[in-house]
């Protein structure tokens, strides 16, 4: 979609919907509103949503604020109420495709994770039944392994079954520690069986 074919509506309920997402409230950061709407800050796109926030500032729908020296924007009263008349649909927010992402590589890797655990589990295993006792230092390493197989087992099963789907009317607050987790190791390679 061109900055020219944004309707000044869907412009605002992308801010308003970015500031209703945001940690800090009522002001919506820009970059947010530039992710729900796929636009590249450096483009030219890009220029044109600046030209058109000034127009909708200009009729009093959103207002310009700075935060940490970044222009930010938020809806006004007048522009909700604006918003309120119509039905403007949104394309997928950020914090939906995180959770949706998250939940499918979670799918992916669920069984790898599982297969991981189990063979750590087995080789702790064969060290209680060695009848030569190992160095402290393998057991120290097999506590490390052991560790990681089972939280990688854990953030799997969150990403799977305990993350609600987000509702765009709220912000989503997820255990980002688990949801990371996941994608991380698709990144790293991680998650191989043991």
């Amino acid at each position: 979609m061109s900055a020219q074919e944004i309707p000044d509506t869907l412009l605002l309920a992308a801010l308003d919907r970015a500031a209703l997402h945001s940690r800090e409230g009522t002001h919506a950061a820009t970059w947010a509103a530039r992710t729900d709407l796929g636009i590249s800050a450096s483009s030219g796109e890009w220029r044109q949503v600046r030209r058109q926030l000034g127009s909708l500032e200009s009729a009093g729908l959103v207002e310009q604020g700075r935060r940490n020296g970044v222009p930010i924007w938020s809806v006004t009263a007048a522009g909700r109420e604006r918003l309120g008349s119509i039905d403007v649909e949104l394309p997928e927010s950020p914090q939906h495709r995180r959770w949706r992402e998250a939940r499918t590589t979670a799918g992916q890797l669920d069984g790898r994770f599982r297969r991981a655990l189990a063979n750590t589990l087995r080789d702790a295993e064969a060290l209680l039944s060695s009848e030569a006792p190992a160095h402290s230092d393998v057991w120290n390493a097999l506590g490390d392994r052991l560790h990681g197989a089972c939280a990688a087992v854990c953030a799997a099963r969150y990403c799977l079954d305990e993350w609600a789907e987000p509702d765009d009317r709220e912000r989503d607050e997820p255990d980002l520690s688990r949801a990371h987790f996941v994608t991380e190791q698709v990144t790293a390679g991680g998650g191989r069986d043991a």
